[in-house]
């Protein structure tokens, strides 16, 4: 189950004993009808419409304990798409049921069924590749947390693999899949950090990149945004694919490195010049002259895909030096 963070609504006697049953395993905020007011450490509302545009936007998992029919009204005019949208279910009453109410191959489906079983009732999911007992492309985006590129072609993708398809995942990086596929194939899936065919292929991308950055006192947010991107078009890689930008620790306080990687959902590491020396294969005395280390964006670079595969040695710009590892999961 993968949520951030949860909130858990009910209106009855009923649905205050089942949260019950669930606190001890899942962490959540509960929210309750006002007449229960003072008697649980809750938020409370008097009309639950009032105040569900707020819940929907703050949490990433929502559990209703409540008819089918009157959640759909009460989030109907919040739905916007099913890749942005929070995972939601909903418990009847009688806690006999637990259904997949929206997000399902996000993770309401999986949320679903690890509370069915908290609670061991029947857990309800109709997402037809889970009635089928097939993997859909959209839960294998969110179990590896890849993005899906082209959209567009997700919706075919789906229905050849529902209609018995031979659709098989083509993975282009170090990350571990449980799939095995045939030679047989229809159609791919293809998980890369590398552009493909996008009209051809459904095409995820994961945070796999670690991009090491080197860059003088002159060098500002668009030299180092604009070398980056300039850097993975000549390359033909997804600027999606970053994960990690890293360099020295004399940079921390730069605002610039630190607008780069908010720009581009990445973290950000420094390291120290002993760090950076000691996994310095490739030295620069000019570089040393002003850093005290002989390398900054290859070492750090190194470092911080966790020793992984060199894609590009360095590559030097007016001010900027780039230097890009593919990250091993170990």
């Amino acid at each position: 189950m993968n949520c951030k963070n949860t909130a858990l609504i009910a209106i009855t006697d009923n649905g205050i004993n089942i949260s019950e049953r669930l606190k001890d395993s899942i962490k959540y905020d509960l929210y309750l009808s006002r007449r229960f007011y003072s008697k649980y450490s809750a938020g409370y509302f008097d009309k639950l419409s009032d105040i569900i545009e707020t819940i929907f936007n703050k949490y990433d998992c929502i559990i209703f304990i409540l008819s089918l029919g009157a959640v759909i009204r009460l989030i109907s005019p919040y739905l916007k798409s099913k890749y942005t949208d929070p995972k939601i279910i909903a418990i009847d009453d009688a806690g006999k049921f637990t259904v997949s109410v929206a997000s399902g191959h996000k993770g309401a489906n999986e949320l679903c069924e690890y509370v069915s079983s908290l609670l061991n009732n029947i857990p309800v999911i109709t997402t037809a590749s889970d009635v089928d007992s097939k993997i859909s492309p959209e839960y294998i985006a969110h179990k590896y947390s890849l993005k899906i590129i082209n959209k567009n072609i997700l919706t075919k993708i789906s229905s050849d693999i529902i209609n018995n398809y031979n659709i098989c995942i083509k993975n282009e990086t170090g990350i571990n899949m449980e799939y095995n596929n045939s030679e047989n194939c229809n159609g791919y899936i293809i998980v890369t950090y590398k552009k493909n065919d996008e009209n051809k292929y459904l095409i995820m991308v994961p945070k796999i990149l670690v991009i090491g950055i080197g860059f003088s006192t002159d060098a500002n947010f668009n030299d180092m945004k604009n070398a980056i991107v300039e850097l993975f078009n000549k390359n033909n890689f997804y600027t999606d694919s970053i994960k990690t930008i890293t360099t020295i620790d004399i940079k921390k306080d730069n605002e610039y490195i630190k607008k780069l990687s908010e720009y581009f959902n990445a973290g950000l590491i420094f390291y120290n010049r002993d760090e950076l020396n000691a996994n310095s294969l490739y030295k620069s005395s000019t570089v040393y002259k002003y850093t005290g280390a002989y390398s900054v964006s290859n070492a750090s670079g190194r470092i911080g895909s966790n020793n992984g595969r060199e894609l590009i040695r360095k590559e030097i710009f007016k001010n900027i030096t780039v230097s890009v590892f593919e990250y091993e999961y170990k």
